[in-house]
């Protein structure tokens, strides 16, 4: 395997507050798996900042093969509460299986700060703001390299990220 191959370095994430950050660092990939259906949706957040000032994060869904360029817009978040928001472009339905999933996770990690037991959030082994492969293992738990950490404030203190 490629020394700079990240995909070596894929993680779950813990901690709601975390998974938030990450989402919204502005350059992030998850992938959410179901332990109890075993189905798994791969979502791309990719952060766009405004004339007005308040950033929009674009959301990609994977549905195809190719996990760089197979991403069709889903949705977005905005605003000051980070709403997730499904629009007439979206390239699944409001009932389809993906936008649901989407939707259960976005408002389980904003609205009550928790992750669902049986859902575990992965991240792709990239930081989550700049995309550069992750090597620190403090970096890989959060997703966030030391650099972009800095640059985004780092709200999460690692002991308690561990907690969470």
């Amino acid at each position: 395997m490629p020394k700079n191959d990240a995909s070596r370095h894929r993680a779950p994430m813990r901690g709601a507050e975390q998974i938030q950050q990450y989402c919204l660092a502005g350059n992030a990939t998850i992938t959410l798996l179901s332990q109890k259906t075993g189905q798994r949706f791969t979502y791309r957040f990719r952060k766009k900042e405004q004339t007005s000032g308040n950033p929009v994060w674009f959301i990609g869904l994977l549905a195809g093969p190719d996990n760089q360029s197979s991403y069709k817009y889903i949705g977005y978040v905005a605003g000051p509460q980070h709403r997730l928001q499904w629009s007439r472009k979206s390239c699944a339905g409001q009932d389809a299986p993906s936008w649901r999933a989407l939707l259960w996770f976005w408002r389980s990690i904003t609205e009550t700060a928790a992750i669902p037991p049986m859902l575990e959030v992965w991240h792709e082994g990239k930081c989550g703001r700049c995309g550069r492969a992750l090597t620190v293992p403090l970096s890989i738990e959060r997703g966030i390299g030391p650099e972009c950490w800095e640059i985004i404030g780092g709200a999460i203190e690692p002991a308690r990220m561990a907690a969470e």
